[in-house]
């Protein structure tokens, strides 16, 4: 079974279910997708926050490990080195305080007590970015409990500075602090803080908040782990507007800025084009006539979205499942990378059964109480969004225009030739750092290893003196491919030990991997004094294509890697192919 399928909604409706579907689905056999491990630093009970923080981020496919430090020992636990934070160290570490705990009498802030915490929680924050490798989750700090369920917020614009100062720790360590807000669950306190827990257990927060911060969180553990969905296939009566255009015709579907009920399709329009905005790509699959989707989009006066927003479509009375696996293989891209919207509950069901690695989502009926419906879970939430992101509709159009000319050629040689491909093989520039993160979490086809590396994990190498980093950026007659190859290789004395190639799947068959390897290679093999080379192919469910890289490559099998499967090559220095110089030309920085 799916997560989904074992932590449905209905999960939601008390605790005692909630806990049930959780402990199942942590004994049942699921393949996850990903697995990570969250401590949480605090000076008040939190435990509460577990279950449902487990259950987003299972419905995410990711197994959780959520371990608490004791209470109110944060400074203890970070320096500590026999403290479990510092035993186990986490993918995570989630700092979480009131001001209630941190001060004698929250009541009657003054400016040395704030001062006081806003140097605490500097230096907190300060040593763990020093000890641990860690994500850092901080929270703003909210107002004293007990002024926010009388009813005031006088605490609020003082607490301002403490807040400030966490913010701009965030803007000096972009890749390793974010920044989370519980104003928004807090606008209604008394829907959000127990009173009677908060007095008895210092436990404040009631199921509804704690939901809703849990659905954030898991929000950004899926953004930063890079698993954001690419691509968004959206069924077009009534989910892109309300009605049958076949039936009702171009005026009789409902569709309006300000009228019901056709307001929350023109919203979720408006939602669509800001995904397109963010880079992600957007697909129709739809029953229908084909014509009259097009006359609908057109020429209705408020249909957001037109033909250029669009990287491919299935308008046909063929079944949906066929349909999305044919536009996986046009868009050369994953179905566990796709999202599919749709009105029909028979629809969503039969795309659910024979394509489970869909993300499938049903419009409800109210549609317009439910506008956050593509944004509410964050399945294609980045923290951070590279120029190839925003001009992704472009390239998969330009894609398309390449295959056209292509179906004019017999010789492959002739057609690459045909593209005018220049390669671009360089250090990437401290803006694309966060590029070459995205691309090692989420490239899965050309990837020799498949080791998957975060922000942080790139600043460090990029940092490091025995550690070089090549970014391969391609362009063609047709556009801008941006930048799509990452190299990382580690020295180890006269060896270049190459622990990441990997190529985006719109740069394949091109050649330009060999030229990427040979460029960036002979480049180290001068300023490195490099006398050989080792490589690793890792197999996995996506990289079969990979397996004979490296043969290709000018490497001979040298056996079984260590600690990982797959096999170790080598070579020796200077010995590769270089057929690739009569089909590009590259430069180099």
């Amino acid at each position: 079974m799916s997560p989904a399928e074992l932590l449905p909604d209905s999960a939601m409706e008390q605790l005692g279910s909630l806990g049930a579907a959780v402990d199942a689905a942590e004994q049942a056999d699921v393949s996850w997708r990903d697995r990570v491990h969250i401590h949480v630093l605090r000076n008040f009970t939190l435990e509460p926050l577990e279950p449902w923080l487990k259950y987003h981020l299972m419905r995410a496919g990711i197994a959780p490990r959520i371990s608490f430090g004791g209470y109110d020992t944060m400074s203890q636990e970070i320096l500590d080195p026999a403290s479990a934070l510092n035993r186990e160290p986490p993918d995570i570490i989630m700092l979480s305080v009131l001001i209630d705990l941190l001060v004698a009498d929250a009541a009657t802030l003054d400016e040395r007590q704030l001062s006081q915490v806003r140097e605490r929680l500097t230096e907190l924050v300060q040593t763990l970015l020093e000890r641990t490798n860690a994500l850092l989750m901080l929270h703003r700090l909210p107002p004293p409990i007990a002024a926010l369920l009388a009813g005031a917020d006088a605490q609020a614009p003082a607490l301002a500075a403490v807040n400030d100062r966490l913010a701009q720790l965030a803007r000096e360590h972009p890749q390793r602090i974010v920044i989370t807000d519980w104003a928004a669950y807090l606008e209604d306190p008394a829907a959000a803080i127990d009173r009677r827990f908060w007095k008895s257990s210092q436990a404040p927060f009631r199921g509804p908040f704690l939901n809703a911060c849990a659905r954030d969180l898991a929000r950004l553990v899926r953004a930063w782990r890079g698993h954001a969905k690419k691509c968004l296939i959206l069924d077009c009566d009534n989910t892109l507007w309300g009605g049958v255009v076949g039936e009702d015709g171009v005026d009789g579907v409902a569709l309006h800025p300000d009228k019901e009920p056709g307001t929350g399709f023109y919203r979720l329009q408006q939602s669509v084009l800001e995904l397109i905005d963010q880079g992600i790509m957007v697909a129709l699959c739809s029953k229908n006539n084909e014509a009259d989707v097009w006359e609908l989009i057109d020429s209705h006066p408020h249909c957001l979205l037109k033909k250029e927003h669009l990287v491919a479509w299935r308008i046909n009375w063929d079944d949906k499942a066929s349909n999305i696996r044919a536009l996986a293989d046009e868009l050369n891209i994953g179905i566990d990378s796709m999202v599919f919207v749709d009105d029909s509950p028979q629809e969503c069901g039969l795309v659910t059964q024979m394509l489970p690695e869909v993300t499938v989502l049903r419009v409800p009926e109210d549609l317009a109480a439910h506008s956050d419906l593509l944004t509410r879970d964050g399945l294609f939430d980045r923290l951070a969004h590279s120029n190839e992101d925003r001009r992704r509709t472009r390239m998969y159009q330009d894609e398309a225009q390449r295959r056209d000319a292509q179906a004019g050629f017999q010789d492959l040689t002739a057609y690459l030739q045909s593209l005018e491909t220049v390669a671009s093989i360089r250090p990437p520039r401290a803006d694309e750092l966060a590029r070459v993160a995205q691309l090692t979490q989420k490239t899965n086809q050309f990837n020799l290893t498949t080791r998957r590396y975060t922000d942080a994990d790139i600043l460090a190498f990029a940092d490091a003196d025995d550690t070089a980093l090549y970014s391969l950026s391609v362009r063609d007659r047709f556009g801008d491919l941006g930048l799509v190859g990452v190299l990382i290789v580690h020295r180890a004395g006269t060896t270049g030990r190459i622990d990441t190639l990997l190529l985006s799947c719109r740069a394949l068959s091109r050649q330009v991997e060999f030229a990427f390897i040979d460029q960036a290679m002979t480049a180290l093999e001068q300023a490195w004094q490099l006398t050989d080379w080792e490589a690793q192919y890792i197999p996995t469910k996506k990289n079969a294509q990979t397996a004979d890289f490296w043969d290709r490559a000018g490497f001979s099998p040298a056996g079984e890697g260590e600690g990982e499967d797959g096999t170790v090559y080598r070579a020796p220095a200077g010995q590769r192919p270089q057929d690739y110089l009569d089909v590009m030309s590259i430069e180099l920085e």
